[in-house]
C-alpha cells in the first residue's frame, strides 16, 4: 500500500483545495530544516527525488542556496514552502501532533517571578527643579 503521506501535491493549492497563500500554517517553534530532520527519522516524510531545473531559471532562484527536502540548489529549507505545507498536511491529517513550544530550548521568563536586586547601583542624581 502506498503512503499517502510521500505523494505530491499540487503546489498551487492546499490539502483542502484552497490557494496556498490564503492557509493558515501552525507555528513550528523550530526551523524547517530541524522539523525535516525529525520527520525524516521517523518516517513522516522522505525527500523528493531530484528533478531538472527550468529553463531559464526563475528569478528567485539562489544557487548558492540548498534545500534538503528538494534535494538541489535554488532556495533553501527554512524557506521551502512546498515542505512547509507537507508539514502542515501532516498536522492536519492528524499525522504527528502540532508541535509545542519547547520552554528547554526557548525559555520564556516566567512572569511569576521578581528579578534579582542588582549587585550595585550606580549613583543616582537628582535634578533641581
Amino acid at each position: 500500500m502506498d503512503d499517502p503521506f510521500v505523494a505530491a501535491t499540487n503546489s498551487h493549492t492546499a490539502q483542502n483545495g484552497q490557494p496556498w497563500y490564503q492557509r493558515t500554517l501552525t507555528p513550528l517553534h523550530m526551523s524547517q530544516t530541524h522539523a525535516l530532520k525529525m520527520l525524516l527519522e521517523r518516517g513522516h516524510l522522505k525527500p523528493l527525488d531530484p528533478r531538472p531545473l527550468l529553463n531559464p531559471l526563475p528569478v528567485r532562484h539562489d544557487p548558492t542556496q540548498y534545500c534538503s527536502f528538494h534535494q538541489q540548489h535554488g532556495h533553501h529549507t527554512d524557506s521551502c514552502l512546498r515542505l512547509r505545507h507537507e508539514i502542515q498536511n501532516l498536522i492536519d491529517n492528524k499525522v504527528i501532533a502540532p508541535p509545542k513550544l519547547n520552554e528547554t530550548t526557548n525559555p520564556l521568563p516566567a512572569h511569576n517571578q521578581i528579578p534579582p536586586p542588582p549587585r550595585n547601583i550606580n549613583h543616582i542624581q537628582t535634578l533641581p527643579p
